[in-house]
């Protein structure tokens, strides 16, 4: 189907990955590490205490998807 629009240009360089992980937000597949820089000190104390909230809840129980 035609739609009006040239087709992208391929991309010059070599394939790029990227993975998302827990530890370390985005690591591409050059090695480099990309963290979660953006997240202000009231949003990672929130976020430990949601986490501590959570890790004190029974397993098995519909307490943590209440939080």
């Amino acid at each position: 189907m035609e739609d009006g629009q040239a087709a992208p240009a391929a991309h010059p360089g070599p394939a790029v990955g990227i993975d998302r992980g827990v530890v370390v937000a985005a690591s591409p597949s050059d090695g480099a590490f990309h963290d979660r820089a953006y997240i202000t000190s009231g949003e990672s104390q929130r976020y430990r205490r949601l986490q501590q909230q959570l890790a004190r809840t029974r397993w098995g129980s519909n307490r943590p998807r209440q939080v």
